[in-house]
C-alpha cells in the first residue's frame, strides 16, 4: 500500500491500563521536532473486574470449574450406577431403583458393618457414599489457606467425637446424629470471613467405611468379588491430579522445549533461590560512616553477613554493624525506616522450625535440602508425600504431616535452575550479579538482533523467552506463542500493536518511539491492595494535616501541605523537637508557615532536577542562603562559620540520621556523585528501567532502530505538561489547574509530551533554569505549539474498542422455582434465602404464612432502636419453641415477580417447566421503524442472541417494519444536535424505560457521579428511541486511528 507520507516522524505513546494515547511529531533531517502530525486516543476494556483487583477471567474460570465439577459428578454417578447394576448391587429395573430411595441410607451404612444386608441395600449404602465422598486435600491447590486450616480443625474434632461415641465408621456416627434429629450436613457456622465448621469428614474416613462395609458384606455375597470391589471403589473415590500452572522461562537461559526443566524459572522456595537472593543482596551492600564516602564491603565482610543470613531467619542492620565492628553511626544503602533487617533463608526458617526439622534442617547437605524441597513443591498426593518423608528423612508420621503442610515461600524468581547454578559460584567468590552473569557466559542486557520488521507481530512471537506457548502452528497465536497472565498487560500490548501497525500502514515506520507507561499497568491484586492501603493511609494523613493547617489559621494548598509533611519528617515522635537540620533551631508550627522557614532542595535543583519530596526538607531562611546551590556536605562539611552562625557538621549529621532514609544519603559527602551514578537526571528521565518498560522497549524495537526507542517516567511528562500550560487545553471549569482526567483526550496530551521529550528538550530545560527564582522553565518546542496542539485536539475523535461478541453469562446463576399455586399478591417465582440475609422489605415476601406472621410479630416486639435487623433474625432463627420449626430456622422461601419474557425456563422430559433462570443482561437493542415512520426498539438478551434461529418479536408483530440498527453498549452514534454533528458513546441500554444513556466520545471518569455533581457541567444525554430518529442517528465505527466510518450492518 502506498504510504500517505514519507516524512520522518517520532511516535509518542501513553500506555495506560485501559487507554492508549498516541501522537506523531514531525522531525527534520537532524532528528529534531519541527511540527505536529496526527494524534489520537484508543479506549479499551482492561480485562479486570469493576474493582480492578481481579481478572474477568478469574470469575469465568471459577464458574467453568464449578460446571466441570458438576458434570464430572453426574458422569461419576452414572458410571457408578452402571457398574453396580452390572455387579448386582442395583436392580436393572428403574422403578425398583427408585423404590430404594425411600430407604434410610444412614441406617443402612451403620448396619452394613455388623450384619448381612440384601445386595440392593448394600448398593444403596454405597451410592450414598458417592453423594458426599469427603474432602481430599490437594496440596498444590489448597496451600496454606484458611479454609484448609478450618477443615483440618473440624476433621480433628470429628475424629475425637467418633472416638468418644465409639463409632467404628463415619456412617455409624452420622446415623447416631440422624436418629437424634441433629444436622448431619457440613455447614459453615462462622459469622465473619474466617470459615468455621462443627465437623468435616475427610476422604480417608469414607474410604475406611467403604472397606469396612465390603469386608463384612463380601462374607455373605459371593457376587462381591475383588474385581467388582475395585471397579466400584475406583469410581467413587477417583480424583484427577491437579494441572500445574505454567511456569515462566528463565530470562537468561530460557527453556528450548517443555522438557527442559532447568530452563524454567526456579521457585523462590528452592534452596538455590534463597542462596542466590542472599548473595545478591550482600554483594549490593555498601556502608558509609558519618562524614565519609560510602564504600563497598570487603569480601570478608560480605562473607560474614552471608553466613549469618544463611544461618538465621533474618539479621538486623544493628546486628550486622556489630558483626563487622562498625560504629553505630554507620549506615547501609539498603537500610531505611521501613527496612530494618535483611531476610535470611526463608525456606530454612519454615522447615527448620522447632516443630518441624529444627536444627537438623541446616545440618542437611545442600543436595538433601534440594531433594526435600523439590518433593514438597512437586508432589500433589499428600499421602504419597507423607510416606516419602517418613521413609526418606526418618521422621515419624505426625511430623511428616506437619512438614507436608508447612507453607513455603510463594512465587518464582526470574532465573532458572541452570542459570542460578552457573552464576551463584561467581557471586560467592566476590562478584556482583552483573559481573557474575557475564563470567558465567550470560548477558543480562540482551543485545538487539538488528532485525527490523515491517510491522509489529503478536508480542509473544517476538518475546518468546518471556511467555510459554505450545509451539504448535495449528493453535491460535495466543496458545502457540504464549501470553502474559496479567490481562491488562496482554490487552495493552495488543492495542499497542493495533495502533502502531495502523500508523505504519498509513505513514510508514517511525524513526523514533517514546513511551510513557502507567505505573500500575502490571500490578497484581496484592500490589493493588497495597497501593490502595497506602493511598488510604496518605489520605488520612493529608486529612489530618488539613485540619492542623486550618487550626493554625492558614489556607490549605499544595505548599502548606508540603510544609506540614516535611515538618513531621523532622521528628515523627516529638512535635516540640522538630529542628532545622542545619542550625538545630526549633521550628514550631507557628514558625513553620512564616517567611523564616523555607523548603530546601538537598541536592541542588539545577543540577539534579529532582523536585520530589525525597529531595526536599525544611530549614531556616538564613541556613538556606548559607547553603546556596551546594549539597549539604559541600556547604557545611567543614563546619564553617557563616554570617556569625556556626554550622557544626557532627550535629548536622546527627540530625540527618533521624530523617527518612530517602533523605539521609543526600547528606553524605558523595551525594551528588551517587545521584549521577544512579543515572543522573538526563539518563534516568530518558530510560525507565522497570521490567515492563524494558519489555515494551524491546517489543517496539522490532519496527525501528532499538537505540531510538526509549521509555520515560510519568512524573516527567506531568511536569512538562504543566510548564507548557497544556492542562488548560481541555476546558472544564471544574479542572482549572489540574490535568483534566474527565476527558479522554488528556492521554493524547501525555503522548505528545512524551513524543517531544528527548535529550535536547531536557538540556534546554537545564539552560533555561531560573537560578534566581529556583524555578523550572521549559521552553516551548516552537512558538505556535500550543495552538497547533489545540487544533488537533478539537478535531480529535476518541476511538473506543467495540464489544459485539455474544459471549457472556447466558442467564443469572441462581435458579428459581415456579410458583404453581400463586396466590394474589405473590410473585410467580420462588427461591430460598438464608434467614439472616433478609432485609426489611423481603419479610413480606416470605411464602409460608405462619413463618411470615410469626417473624414479623417477633421483630415488632423485640427489635430495639439502633439494633441491627440481622441480630433479631439470628435470635429468631435459633428458637426451638416454635411448633412448625422445633430445630430452628436457617432458610426461608421467598416469592418474586418477574416478566415471563425475562425468564429462561428449564423443562423436564415431558416438556413441562419446573424451574427458571432470570435471563440477565441485555446484549443489544434492535431498532426498527414502523409504517408510521416512528422508531421503536426491542431488547435482546445474551441468552436470546445465542439461540439458534432466534428472531426478535417485532419481526412477526410488525412484518412491514424496517430494520434500522442494533445498538450495543459501547457503540458510537453520530447525532445532529444544535446544528452540529457530534459523536456519542452508548453507556447504558435502559430497555425497561425505552431509552439509552449517552455521552460525548471524549467524556471520561465516573459519569454517574459527574452527572449528579452540581459543580460538574457534564450531564447524560438521555434519548428515547424515536428522538434518535429526529436527531438523524447513524451508527459509526471509529478505527484505531480515530477515523469515523459509517457502520455497515
Amino acid at each position: 500500500m502506498k504510504k500517505e507520507t514519507n516524512r520522518p516522524y517520532r511516535l509518542g505513546l501513553d500506555v495506560g491500563t485501559n487507554s492508549l494515547g498516541w501522537f506523531m511529531v514531525w522531525l527534520n533531517e537532524a532528528g529534531e521536532p519541527i511540527g505536529l502530525g496526527p494524534g489520537g486516543v484508543r479506549i479499551f476494556p482492561d480485562g479486570m473486574t469493576n474493582d480492578k483487583k481481579a481478572s474477568n477471567a478469574a470469575e469465568r474460570r471459577l464458574a467453568r470449574g464449578q460446571r466441570r465439577n458438576r458434570d464430572r459428578y453426574l458422569e461419576r454417578r452414572r458410571t457408578l450406577m452402571s457398574t453396580m447394576i452390572d455387579g448386582g448391587l442395583m436392580p436393572k429395573d428403574e422403578a425398583a431403583r427408585k423404590a430404594l430411595v425411600d430407604l434410610d441410607p444412614y441406617d443402612l451404612r451403620a448396619r452394613a458393618i455388623t450384619e448381612k444386608l440384601p445386595l440392593h441395600h448394600i448398593g444403596r449404602a454405597l451410592f450414598h457414599l458417592n453423594q458426599r465422598r469427603g474432602f481430599k486435600s490437594n496440596r498444590k491447590s489448597d496451600g496454606a489457606n484458611d479454609e484448609k486450616g478450618a477443615i483440618k480443625e473440624a476433621s480433628s474434632r470429628l475424629r475425637e467425637a467418633m472416638a468418644a461415641a465409639n463409632a467404628q465408621t463415619l456412617g455409624v456416627f452420622l446415623n447416631g446424629m440422624h436418629r437424634e434429629r441433629e444436622g448431619v450436613r457440613v455447614r459453615n457456622t462462622s459469622s465473619g470471613n474466617k470459615a468455621t465448621y462443627d465437623f468435616y469428614p475427610t476422604r480417608d474416613l469414607l474410604v475406611d467405611e467403604f472397606e469396612a462395609i465390603w469386608r463384612q458384606q463380601s462374607k455373605h455375597h459371593s457376587q462381591l468379588t475383588d474385581t467388582v470391589r475395585e471397579r466400584v471403589c475406583d469410581t467413587i473415590f477417583f480424583q484427577r491430579p491437579l494441572k500445574s500452572p505454567p511456569i515462566g522461562k528463565c530470562t537468561l537461559d530460557p527453556a528450548q522445549n517443555p522438557g527442559d526443566a532447568d530452563g524454567f524459572r526456579l521457585a523462590k522456595a528452592h534452596p538455590l533461590s534463597q542462596r542466590f537472593r542472599i548473595w545478591q543482596e550482600v554483594r549490593n551492600l555498601t556502608v558509609g560512616e558519618t562524614g565519609s564516602t560510602p564504600r563497598d564491603l570487603t569480601k570478608e565482610e560480605a562473607d560474614t553477613i552471608a553466613l549469618a543470613l544463611l544461618q538465621s531467619n533474618a539479621v538486623t542492620f544493628d546486628k550486622i554493624r556489630k558483626l563487622l565492628r562498625l560504629p553505630e553511626g554507620a549506615r547501609f544503602n539498603l537500610e531505611s525506616e521501613r527496612r530494618k533487617e535483611l531476610l535470611g533463608d526463608q525456606t530454612a526458617k519454615r522447615l527448620g522450625a522447632k516443630k518441624l526439622y529444627g536444627k537438623t534442617w541446616r545440618g542437611f547437605p545442600l543436595e538433601r535440602q534440594i531433594e526435600i524441597v523439590e518433593r514438597l513443591l512437586s508432589e500433589q498426593n499428600e499421602e504419597a508425600l507423607i510416606e516419602w518423608l517418613v521413609f526418606e528423612t526418618g521422621v515419624d508420621r505426625d511430623l511428616a504431616e506437619q512438614i507436608a503442610d508447612a507453607p513455603l515461600p510463594d512465587g518464582y524468581g526470574r532465573l532458572g535452575h541452570r542459570a542460578v547454578a552457573a552464576i551463584l559460584p561467581y557471586m560467592q567468590a566476590g562478584m556482583r550479579y552483573h559481573d557474575a552473569a557475564l563470567a558465567a557466559g550470560y548477558d543480562h542486557v540482551k543485545a538487539p538482533t538488528g532485525e527490523i520488521l515491517d510491522r509489529l507481530p503478536y508480542y509473544g512471537e517476538w518475546l518468546q523467552d518471556q511467555v510459554i506457548g505450545t509451539g504448535d502452528h495449528r493453535d491460535k497465536k495466543e496458545d502457540r506463542w504464549g501470553r502474559f497472565p496479567n490481562p491488562t498487560v496482554h490487552i495493552g500490548l495488543g492495542q499497542v500493536r493495533r495502533v502502531v501497525n495502523a500508523l505504519i500502514k498509513k505513514y510508514g515506520p517511525p524513526e523514533q518511539i517514546v513511551v510513557e507507561l502507567a505505573r500500575n499497568l502490571k500490578n497484581s491484586k496484592k500490589q493493588k491492595d497495597e497501593i490502595e492501603k497506602q493511598q488510604k493511609s496518605n489520605q488520612r494523613k493529608n486529612d489530618r494535616r488539613r485540619d492542623q493547617i486550618k487550626a493554625a489559621g492558614h489556607n490549605v494548598n499544595h505548599d502548606t501541605l508540603l510544609r506540614m509533611r516535611l515538618w513531621e519528617e523532622l521528628n515523627e515522635d516529638d512535635v516540640l523537637d522538630r529542628r532545622c537540620p542545619f542550625t538545630g533551631e526549633v521550628i514550631s508550627i507557628k514558625r513553620l508557615f512564616s517567611p523564616e522557614v523555607e523548603v530546601e532542595h538537598l541536592i541542588p535543583f539545577q543540577t539534579s532536577w529532582d523536585d520530589s519530596a525525597a529531595n526536599k526538607t525544611l530549614c531556616l531562611r538564613d541556613a538556606n542562603r548559607a547553603k546556596g546551590k551546594k549539597t549539604a556536605h559541600d556547604a557545611f562539611g567543614h563546619s564553617p562559620m557563616i554570617n556569625g552562625r556556626a554550622y557544626d557538621w557532627v550535629e548536622i549529621s546527627a540530625r540527618a540520621a533521624n530523617l527518612p532514609g530517602n533523605k539521609k544519603w543526600r547528606f553524605e559527602p558523595d551525594a551528588d556523585k551517587r545521584f549521577e551514578e544512579q543515572g543522573g537526571f538526563l539518563a534516568r528521565q530518558l530510560m525507565e528501567t522497570s521490567w515492563l518498560a524494558r519489555l515494551t522497549r524491546h517489543y517496539l524495537s522490532c519496527v525501528t532502530n532499538p537505540n531510538e526507542v526509549w521509555v520515560i517516567p510519568g512524573r516527567l511528562t506531568a511536569m512538562i505538561r504543566g510548564k507548557w500550560g497544556l492542562n488548560s487545553l481541555l476546558p472544564d471549569h471544574n479542572f482549572k489547574n489540574a490535568k483534566n482526567r474527565a476527558d479522554h483526550r488528556h492521554h493524547a496530551i501525555d503522548a505528545v509530551v512524551a513524543g517531544l521529550t528527548d535529550r535536547g528538550l531536557l538540556q534546554g530545560m537545564s539552560r533555561a533554569y531560573d537560578d534566581a527564582r529556583d524555578k523550572i522553565e521549559v521552553p516551548l518546542p516552537w512558538e505556535t505549539f500550543r495552538d497547533d496542539l489545540d487544533a488537533v485536539l478539537k478535531r480529535m475523535i476518541v476511538s473506543h474498542k467495540p464489544e459485539h461478541g455474544r459471549e457472556g453469562k447466558l442467564h443469572e446463576a441462581s435458579a428459581y422455582g415456579l410458583n404453581r399455586h400463586q396466590q394474589e399478591g405473590e410473585g410467580n417465582l420462588v427461591y430460598r434465602k438464608a434467614l439472616t440475609d433478609l432485609n426489611g422489605s423481603e419479610i413480606a415476601r416470605i411464602r409460608d404464612d405462619e413463618i411470615r406472621t410469626t417473624l414479623q410479630a417477633y421483630i415488632d416486639e423485640n427489635k430495639t432502636e439502633g439494633q441491627k435487623l440481622v441480630e433479631v433474625l439470628a435470635a429468631f432463627g435459633n428458637r426451638t419453641d416454635l411448633p412448625f420449626a422445633p430445630h430452628g430456622i436457617r432458610h426461608v422461601r421467598l416469592t418474586k415477580k418477574e416478566k415471563l419474557e425475562y425468564l429462561v425456563p428449564i423443562r423436564d422430559k415431558e416438556g413441562a417447566a419446573y424451574k427458571a433462570y432470570s435471563s440477565g443482561e441485555n446484549l443489544f437493542v434492535e431498532l426498527y421503524e414502523t409504517s408510521d415512520g416512528k422508531w421503536h426498539g426491542e431488547p435482546v438478551t445474551v441468552f436470546q442472541a445465542n439461540q439458534k434461529g432466534f428472531k426478535p418479536r417485532w419481526h412477526s408483530q410488525f412484518p412491514e417494519a424496517k430494520f434500522i440498527m442494533q445498538i450495543y453498549k459501547g457503540d458510537l452514534l453520530r447525532l445532529e444536535r444544535e446544528g452540529e454533528s457530534q459523536i456519542f458513546k452508548v453507556y447504558q441500554l435502559e430497555a425497561s424505560a425505552n431509552r439509552f444513556k449517552l455521552a460525548l466520545h471524549n467524556e471520561a471518569g465516573s459519569l454517574g457521579t459527574r452527572h449528579n455533581d452540581p459543580d460538574d457541567p457534564f450531564r447524560w444525554l438521555i434519548a428515547s428511541y424515536n428522538p434518535l430518529h429526529t436527531m438523524g442517528a447513524q451508527k459509526v465505527r471509529v478505527d484505531a486511528l480515530g477515523m469515523p466510518w459509517k457502520h455497515q450492518p
